[in-house]
């Protein structure tokens, strides 16, 4: 599928199953995503990448797949700092832009995230 879209994909997108939830996990994908791009011509820079994370909360008793091809993902977890640092080590291989897949799934989880994304805007 990489061949067929790396001529005209502007980003590239992986779910936190497919690479263990782990920023090290993604190398062999990007690599990947790197190497269909350049075959169509293009600077692999020029595609921005992306992920979804798995962060479990107060509450959260893990998320399974449904997938055949993954196993379950083991959730980041932590202090507000904890969190922001394992979300923010995910800058360091390149990726742009991450999705936070929460468990549970709930408003208590919205607000009890909100002081990790206050401690990565402060940067």
């Amino acid at each position: 599928m990489l061949n067929f879209t790396a001529p005209h994909m502007d980003s590239w997108n992986a779910w936190h199953d497919w690479f263990g939830n782990s920023p090290d996990g993604l190398a062999d994908l990007t690599a990947a995503v790197d190497e269909a791009v350049t075959a169509a011509g293009r600077d692999p820079s020029e595609v921005e990448r992306t992920t979804t994370i798995l962060v479990q909360l107060t509450g959260g008793k893990g998320r399974g797949t449904r997938r055949e091809y993954a196993e379950p993902t083991p959730p980041i977890k932590g202090t507000s700092e904890e969190l922001a640092q394992a979300i923010d080590s995910y800058a360091d291989v390149g990726i742009s832009h991450v999705q936070l897949v929460l468990d549970p799934i709930t408003v208590g989880s919205i607000e009890e995230v909100a002081p990790v994304l206050e401690i990565l805007d402060r940067g």
